[in-house]
């Protein structure tokens, strides 16, 4: 006869939690890849520098959200908001992070809900 055992309700977030973790961090990190293909490449700085910068945990125990950060950073801090948004002077916007993200929402939106539904 199969024996049933309550685990308690923090197992269980902690389960999803640890999913929902591990899927960002993979979505995020995707997302790094994406990016650094689409950015324009002059010396190779502003795609080097294309990284998941952390992430985020808040909430208490009845709404909690976790979130990733990719972002760029070090030298090309000066002058990446200008690649990817353009200029008035006539640098061209190149959205090389923001067409991925946007391109790949559901994608990232159905690997979360998978990871999510298999922790269970």
């Amino acid at each position: 006869m199969p024996q049933v055992t309550y685990i308690g309700l923090p197992a269980l977030l902690k389960r999803g939690a640890d999913a929902l973790e591990s899927a960002l961090d993979t979505a995020a990190e995707d997302l790094v890849g994406r990016a650094q293909a689409e950015a324009p490449v002059d010396t190779g700085t502003l795609r080097a520098s294309i990284h998941v910068a952390g992430g985020t945990r808040a909430g208490n125990a009845s709404s909690r959200s976790r979130s990733r950060t990719v972002a760029t950073g070090g030298e090309s801090s000066e002058y990446a908001i200008f690649q990817h948004e353009g200029t008035s002077r006539g640098v061209p916007a190149t959205k090389f992070l923001e067409v991925p993200l946007l391109g790949m929402a559901p994608v990232y939106r159905a690997y979360l809900e998978r990871a999510m539904r298999s922790a269970f």
